[in-house]
């Protein structure tokens, strides 16, 4: 009895062998046993480049990561990650009508460490509570006083325009989920378009949305695909469907 294993650097695939492991042994006749076959977790995520460090014009770069055991589901889509492992190549099948196959690079983990900025209300210590409180004590007689305080410090570098500050505020803080009797959700989130002529501070606001928010991709009209900034169906190098961000 031996074992054979996938190969990862072959898309996964497992080689039927020839002849018998064992030199005492010659036969070449071999039938899988009833333990057979033993699986484990295994997921595959492509991670790419962060957009806010690279330079204007250019292009996220990503790479395909393997993982398995322990460390599927160890992240979401989102969340920013440094990931240790081991540079290795995927060879496609090779096809009899002669066709080249295609090699791609990938990361085996070992280990994923999710180092999410974290820049909403996960980071406020006791002393911003009691400021925050402070500040709502004093203006507890003229609540729509301090909430024009707060709004007025959106985007400071651009004077007036409360309704699209405020609008911008209500986006990022986000509302309440609702389920209906009829077990139907309603989200909290709000999409918000902003419409204007040009110069009048609608891609300052958003620059500052993107840098308040604790997960933000500022984009444009350039840097999106003619598929959109959700998800489309690709086929990968196997020929099988994925994900992948638009």
């Amino acid at each position: 009895v031996f074992v054979i294993s996938v190969d990862l650097e072959l898309a996964n695939t497992m080689q039927r062998p020839s002849r018998c492991p064992n030199d005492q042994c010659a036969g070449t006749n071999f039938v899988p046993t009833e333990s057979a076959p033993v699986c484990k977790d295994y997921q595959e995520m492509k991670i790419q480049e962060q957009v806010q460090k690279l330079t204007m014009g250019f292009i996220p770069r990503s790479i395909l990561v393997v993982l398995t055991d322990e460390l599927v589901d160890i992240c979401k889509a989102g969340d920013d990650v440094v990931v240790t492992g081991t540079v290795l190549r995927r060879w496609s099948n090779i096809k009899s009508d002669g066709v080249r196959c295609d090699i791609n690079m990938f990361i085996f983990a070992s280990h994923v460490t999710v180092s999410q900025d974290d820049k909403g209300g996960g980071n406020v210590t006791k002393e911003m509570q009691n400021e925050i409180e402070e500040f709502w004590r004093l203006k507890s007689s003229k609540p729509f006083e301090g909430r024009n305080v707060i709004v007025r410090s959106v985007c400071p570098n651009l004077y007036g325009m409360m309704q699209v500050k405020l609008a911008i505020l209500l986006s990022l803080i986000g509302g309440v989920p609702k389920t209906k009797i009829s077990e139907m959700r309603i989200r909290g989130e709000s999409h918000l378009l902003l419409v204007g002529d040009a110069g009048t501070g609608k891609s300052e606001c958003l620059r500052f949305a993107a840098e308040v928010a604790s997960r933000a991709v500022l984009t444009n009209g350039i840097g999106t695909t003619s598929a959109g900034l959700t998800v489309t169906a690709v086929r990968d190098s196997s020929g099988e469907w994925m994900l992948e961000a638009g």
